[in-house]
């Protein structure tokens, strides 16, 4: 049978709902032979005993970082990336700092507005000290102003337009890229079709402005991509000479519609990628 994979998952070290050994044993049940436990603004989840090789299935070592460009969020991946880098460890360092004080302030606008939620309380919700929306939004479903998780991520609560949400400390694409390849690392924009800041989609001016600061991969197969995205993002990929990748951005319960073996990348595009490991 032909090795397929998903190069997009997350974990409890950041905002998914699930260990990395339950994030395996799952990835295992529904076929998949390779995966990527990429999450965001974190390096802890690469010293879990789970991510050390074993015979149950490959694991590429990832971490998506987040940046903002003019209003835009771009998404960039890290892959084959460790934490003994220090010039990558002090940037997660600072990104982990000014998120802590970003979701505290979220808080606080909440409770401008009437909702209880406290910041101790979120903490509480972070399995491993990684504070973020989801975990906002898990108290606000717990208390009962909304009827679901993703409801949370409405106008009327923590989304990017509502009055609560408060912009990420601006990090350029340029200095994330940068560092994900002097760390011998692959540098690859994730979901380009769902990128905040851009209606639509990036599009081949963003792309090849992001070339030039040295990206180096696409993420073309993503279960919110449609199919027209698909043949728009392999056609722009082919044309900039990026590379190909794909994955479901699986968060577990926190993306409901979103299920493991939704995405399941040929072998052919994992030996690409591995081909530009420094």
């Amino acid at each position: 049978m032909p090795r397929v994979g998903d190069l997009h998952l997350h974990s409890f070290y950041s905002d998914g709902e699930q260990s990395i050994d339950s994030l395996i044993n799952l990835s295992c049940s529904v076929g998949l032979s390779f995966i990527s436990i990429t999450d965001h603004d974190t390096l802890d989840h690469l010293d879990d005993e789970s991510m050390l090789p074993s015979n149950k299935i490959e694991i590429i070592e990832g971490v998506e970082i987040s940046t903002l460009d003019n209003e835009v969020e771009y998404h960039i991946i890290g892959y084959f990336l460790s934490n003994k880098n220090e010039t990558l460890k002090n940037l997660i360092q600072d990104v982990s700092c000014s998120r802590d004080e970003r979701i505290r302030q979220m808080v606080e606008n909440l409770n401008k507005k009437g909702l209880e939620v406290a910041f101790d309380e979120v903490k509480r919700k972070a399995k491993k000290g990684f504070l973020a929306r989801n975990h906002i939004a898990e108290i606000l479903l717990d208390r009962g102003y909304t009827k679901s998780i993703p409801e949370a991520f409405t106008d009327d609560f923590i989304s990017k337009n509502s009055e609560s949400y408060v912009e990420r400390v601006p990090i350029p694409p340029d200095k994330v890229i940068n560092i994900i390849r002097s760390a011998g690392g692959v540098a690859v924009l994730a979901h380009p079709g769902n990128t905040p800041g851009i209606i639509g989609g990036v599009g081949i001016k963003e792309l090849t402005m992001l070339k030039e600061l040295g990206l180096q991969g696409l993420e073309v197969f993503q279960p919110k991509h449609s199919s027209e995205d698909i043949k728009r993002y392999l056609k722009q990929a082919n044309k900039l000479g990026l590379i190909i990748t794909g994955g479901t951005d699986y968060h577990g319960k926190y993306s409901p519609d979103i299920q493991l073996g939704m995405v399941r990348l040929p072998e052919k595009y994992l030996e690409t990628l591995k081909k530009l490991k420094q």
